[in-house]
């Protein structure tokens, strides 16, 4: 919030240098964009070609572009009508572990597919390769770049296997159970730290 110290009648201090990579994102709302096929028109930015992943549903309400290893992508946060999923009168408990990622009551468990640790000896290279570049130079910038891309990578493996999961679930259905996990105290073991992260249950 600006001049929130000055209007507290605090002291205002010396303004925050402002890092070029502090903000990776920024949202038009109700006004500022039209999508045009697959030209999306921004005020302040101009005529963009842009790839839909799959077609527009609903009314868009927001329109946020988003920058991730020097690409830019853009989200569009739709309203639309809820679609209940028909009734099938079944219920399930299911318990959250690391060898497996969850087992239910009646004894189905499904494989945990740890990508971090598939992705640890690429991390590993990747990062020693970082650690070896000069600071400020433009082939530091290029190998963060190539870093951050394995990283995103392990993400969206994690977030795809999550969204999976969980609609299968839902899909087959009506009332889950699951156990209340405390991760945050759960991670203050070292030895199981790593492993309780990859899964991110």
């Amino acid at each position: 919030m600006p001049f929130r110290r000055a209007k507290a009648g605090q002291a205002p201090g010396y303004p925050r240098f402002k890092n070029r990579d502090r903000y990776d994102s920024f949202t038009y709302h109700q006004c500022g964009w039209k999508l045009d096929g697959n030209r999306l028109v921004l005020a302040g930015v101009g005529r963009i070609k842009v790839t839909l992943h799959r077609a527009i549903a609903g009314t868009i309400k927001t329109v946020t572009l988003k920058r991730s290893c020097g690409k830019w992508y853009v989200t569009f946060t739709c309203e639309v009508a809820a679609m209940p999923l028909p009734e099938t009168g079944e219920s399930v408990g299911i318990d959250l572990g690391l060898t497996d990622f969850l087992v239910t009551d009646t004894g189905e468990t499904v494989a945990n597919p740890r990508p971090l640790r598939r992705a640890e000896a690429g991390l590993k290279h990747a990062q020693q390769a970082l650690s070896r570049q000069k600071r400020g130079s433009h082939r530091r910038r290029k190998q963060r770049f190539r870093v951050v891309k394995q990283h995103r990578k392990v993400a969206n493996v994690r977030r795809d296997f999550h969204h999976k999961a969980a609609r299968a679930l839902v899909q087959r259905y009506d009332t889950i159970y699951h156990e209340s996990l405390a991760v945050k105290n759960m991670v203050q073991n070292h030895c199981l730290a790593k492993s309780i992260s990859d899964a991110a249950a």
